[in-house]
């Protein structure tokens, strides 16, 4: 697996965006601060990336800002699975501690946390 920069991982994004690499190549790259995993919105406007710290990130492609829009806590939070609603409204993530998630993107807040509800993905 490579190590890139921020600002290449967002022409790596960009590119995606453009000219329609697969999620496939893209994952094959990861981001200095631990991503586990990342999906592109439904619209192709925002990226959204778990970290194996529990932090669930959003990554505007036309503003280029990087906000944090929430973080499990205790023991093996990361992230390893996120998909988006097909609405574009709510993120659902997996974690290794056995936690699923649902997160109102649209009102950026958790919507539920099922603890141990999984042996960890």
């Amino acid at each position: 697996m490579s190590r890139i920069k921020f600002e290449d991982f967002y022409d790596i994004l960009q590119n995606r965006v453009n000219h329609s690499l697969t999620s496939k190549e893209i994952s094959r790259y990861t981001y200095e601060e631990g991503i586990a995993c990342l999906l592109i919105s439904n619209d192709d406007q925002h990226v959204f990336m778990g970290s194996i710290d529990g932090s669930i990130l959003e990554f505007d492609l036309s503003t280029k800002e990087l906000t944090s829009l929430h973080k499990l806590s205790g023991p093996d939070p990361d992230i390893t699975a996120i998909a988006v609603t097909a609405d574009d409204k709510h993120l659902i993530f997996g974690a290794s501690n056995g936690s699923i998630g649902v997160f109102d993107w649209s009102k950026k807040k958790m919507r539920n946390l099922f603890e141990n509800v999984h042996k960890g993905i």
